[in-house]
């Protein structure tokens, strides 16, 4: 954090980088900034960890979680998240996918004709699996983490006599 807040390039945004909900890791910042991390890890191009740094800042939730999340989508995941998401497309609208013949051939005529091959069940698919994963995953979390609050209740009022559970 205090490299972050020293480094010259940000000094015009030092004040709200200082926010300390940004840094503290608890239960309500880290499931949302699981959901915001792994949204903005499948936005094409370097725009990922710019997107998931903003809406981190704006909604202060943890950054090093949402930025960390975004390095999901990398060059060697990528191309099987992007096939899950086109089966997942083909799938909702009850398509046959297209043959791998097929996808080489765009493939080899650049990348708007492979994306555009894709077309709608891609778009769609991709944007589906995203919001399911992203919120599954910050549910898992939630639950884990209250779980696990509980559990540190029950153990503490066992050990030393009547505690109220926390509001």
């Amino acid at each position: 954090r205090q490299v972050i807040l020293a480094h010259p390039r940000l000094a015009r945004w030092r004040q709200r980088l200082a926010e300390p909900r940004l840094w503290h890791v608890n239960r309500h910042s880290i499931p949302p900034a699981i959901f915001v991390g792994i949204c903005s890890a499948l936005i094409p191009g370097p725009f990922q960890m710019l997107a998931a740094a903003w809406v981190a800042l704006r909604w202060r939730l943890h950054l090093p979680t949402a930025l960390g999340l975004t390095l999901l989508s990398n060059p060697l995941t990528i191309l099987p998240i992007y096939w899950a998401g086109y089966r997942f497309g083909c799938w909702l609208f009850r398509m046959e996918p297209l043959r791998r013949a097929t996808l080489e051939a765009r493939w080899q005529e650049g990348y708007g004709a492979f994306f555009s091959s894709l077309g709608i069940p891609w778009l769609i698919g991709m944007a589906l699996l995203t919001l399911l994963t992203a919120s599954v995953l910050g549910l898992v979390v939630r639950f884990g983490w209250n779980l696990h609050i509980r559990h540190r209740w029950l153990r503490r009022k066992t050990c030393h006599g009547t505690v109220m559970p926390p509001s």
